[in-house]
């Protein structure tokens, strides 16, 4: 019996200790400029996706890059997102990866969701740090900490399914105390929902002047029928990327949507 429990606790502190430090996805990792990701990432065959880079009220930048018909540690994706963030050093400190399911069997993703966390539970020793439940396989949260500088957070939203990996390194902090990281709000995605063609994502910001949107740019401007201006004043935004997706063939368009003079106008980069 000794010696069972013996081999069971050198187990466990192998595994522990041979716990390998998370330091990134396809190549990218943690620190990282917006060249070298842009680099390591569309050598994993992902393209940068269109009105990619802006800055956020707090400076940092955000790259997104996208990859059709694809996985994420065994999860299917009929399109796959990853956003780097940057912090105002232009070093990479978050990784969204989102993936596009559209599956209608929802214990078989919430299968392959649970076969990657035990990949990460086990390879990079993450614990569950919390977790909100809504009482279905079709929606949760879930969040993870390697109880060292990386949380990990998983939501499943019916088969749309965001991973946010977050860094926080002192050696990443000025050396001026005064200076502190300040996460900026992660890329607020609302699913509004589809029709028996099309998926709808509505990626919030709060105005142009935050956004670093030049509305200038904005091309084919009219006012827009899509009926989301109250859906937008109630999030105290302005200004809203949506994003529609084909669920035959996974193409996406995306239209800039804004409020003036209480009427919401739309249009195009």
């Amino acid at each position: 019996m000794k010696k069972v429990l013996g081999i069971i606790i050198f187990t466990l502190l192998t595994t522990f200790l041979c716990a390998e430090e998370f330091k990134g996805v396809y190549d990218i990792k943690f620190g990282q400029s917006p060249s070298e990701v842009k680099t390591n990432i569309e050598k994993n065959g992902f393209t940068e996706e269109d009105f990619s880079l802006y800055s956020s009220k707090s400076g940092n930048k955000e790259i997104v890059f996208g990859k059709k018909q694809t996985s994420f540690y065994g999860v299917e994706c009929k399109f796959l997102t990853v956003i780097a963030v940057f912090d105002q050093n232009e070093k990479m400190n978050e990784i969204l990866v989102f993936c596009e399911n559209y599956t209608s069997d929802a214990d078989d993703l919430f299968e392959q969701i649970n076969k990657l966390l035990d990949i990460y539970k086990t390879k990079y020793n993450f614990i569950l740090s919390s977790e909100e439940d809504y009482n279905t396989k079709e929606a949760f949260l879930m969040e993870f900490s390697d109880n060292k500088s990386v949380t990990f957070q998983v939501c499943n939203n019916h088969g749309l399914v965001l991973y946010d990996f977050k860094y926080n390194d002192s050696s990443l902090i000025s050396k001026n105390e005064s200076y502190k990281i300040t996460w900026s709000s992660v890329t607020d995605w609302e699913y509004l929902g589809e029709d028996s063609k099309f998926s709808y994502l509505l990626d919030l910001y709060e105005d142009f002047k935050d956004a670093k949107i030049d509305e200038k740019k904005i091309s084919n401007k009219k006012k827009s029928n899509y009926q989301v201006k109250d859906y937008l004043i109630s999030a105290d935004c302005t200004v809203a990327k949506l994003k529609i997706i084909s669920k035959d063939t996974s193409e996406s368009n995306t239209i800039i949507l804004f409020v003036e003079d209480n009427i919401l106008f739309e249009g195009t980069f």
